[in-house]
């Protein structure tokens, strides 16, 4: 082959691009899977017309979920859901009355830390009108948080939005004391301790209406830092529940890239394949639509393959605790860190993205299937 013809896996495209981008995006995604497997180009453009007209399957799904793949029958296609089924059988797992609990991060680790569900520790809300620390103590102005931060001198804290997603909003920083002044230094490489009014401008401002949770910084277990110490690098755990019995559907491992403070792929992060059973690294993957498996992180060459996450039966307790005791919840998505002392919960995904899942080995359908067990 022609090296200088060989094909790259083309950058994604939004579903709401004009139709000529999205047309364009689909012939350069058949060409690399005819170049990279094999598969001739009428073979996959017949396909996605028949699995289109059948079950609504469109053409960007058709290679988002992998469906080229000759591992699935044609009959195990077109048990793939497109986005408003799966969240039709997402309205029938989760009923929408009670996701609202969810979505809302101070009403969610209200109701974890209720029940006894371990999460990072709340210290308090930060919001114009009903801001409040865990003391019921008023926190709704920069005069109030720099008195509040007092309390917190030489501690690392986290700002999250109270409905967010993919990182969004979040801010970790550390709180410093210089001759009785307080300031606050982001946690980014580089960065610069700041008056607390200065960095209250540059960094909690902008989501300061819709208010902003502000937790203990989770100071990751030895294993996920060696990973990328930057980052604190979560599970995605996928679990269903049937008549009080819970299953794992499967997991991964999210994985910062260097001097990044998130482990969101949407800003650069990549994941890791887990063995449900063992807990171990299978392999790290790229975030592409086509992904790429390696055995090392790409910026600084630490093996990944075969790790063995710490806390493993925990997790799967804690995880199958929370499912259970979270109100007219049957499926989740659940994000949990793993700290010095054990498996914390992040956050908990009612209609976590479906892309999770086309590295899960069964078509949507299947896997959220809560009759079969």
């Amino acid at each position: 082959m022609n090296r200088n013809n060989i094909l790259s896996v083309p950058n994604p495209v939004s579903y709401k691009e004009n139709v000529l981008k999205k047309v364009g995006y689909i012939i350069a995604l058949s060409r690399y899977i005819r170049q990279e497997k094999g598969i001739n180009l009428t073979t996959q453009y017949s396909e996605m017309l028949f699995l289109y007209i059948v079950k609504q399957l469109g053409p960007i799904l058709y290679f988002e979920a992998r469906l080229w793949r000759r591992t699935f029958s044609l009959t195990e296609k077109m048990r793939f859901l497109n986005t408003s089924q799966y969240k039709k059988r997402i309205n029938e797992l989760n009923p929408p009355t009670y996701r609202k609990f969810s979505n809302d991060k101070l009403v969610e680790k209200s109701i974890l830390s209720l029940l006894g569900v371990p999460t990072a520790k709340f210290l308090g809300f930060l919001h114009p009108f009903n801001g409040s620390d865990s003391k019921a103590q008023p926190l709704t102005t920069p005069e109030q948080l720099t008195e509040f931060l007092r309390q917190y001198i030489d501690k690392k804290l986290c700002f999250k939005l109270t409905e967010g997603w993919g990182g969004d909003g979040f801010v970790a920083a550390k709180v410093l004391a210089v001759n009785g002044e307080l300031f606050l230094c982001s946690l980014k490489a580089g960065a610069k301790p700041q008056p607390i009014n200065d960095f209250f401008r540059q960094y909690l401002a902008k989501n300061y209406h819709d208010g902003l949770v502000i937790e203990a910084f989770i100071e990751q277990h030895a294993v996920l830092s060696q990973l990328n110490e930057s980052s604190v690098n979560t599970l995605r755990m996928w679990l269903i529940q049937s008549q009080g019995k819970v299953k794992v559907i499967g997991a991964v491992l999210r994985i910062g890239r260097k001097d990044q403070l998130v482990d969101n792929c949407g800003q650069g992060g990549f994941v890791c394949l887990i063995d449900k059973d063992s807990g171990k690294i299978k392999h790290g993957m790229t975030p592409s639509v086509i992904p790429r498996p390696f055995d090392q992180h790409p910026d600084t060459q630490v093996q990944l393959t075969g790790i063995q996450l710490p806390y493993w039966d925990k997790c799967l307790k804690i995880g199958q605790s929370c499912l259970r005791v979270f109100p007219h919840t049957n499926f989740v998505g659940l994000d949990i860190a793993f700290s010095k002392d054990g498996p914390l919960i992040v956050e908990l995904n009612q209609e976590p993205d479906k892309i999770s899942a086309r590295i899960f080995g069964l078509p949507l359908k299947d896997l959220l299937d809560n009759d079969s067990f």
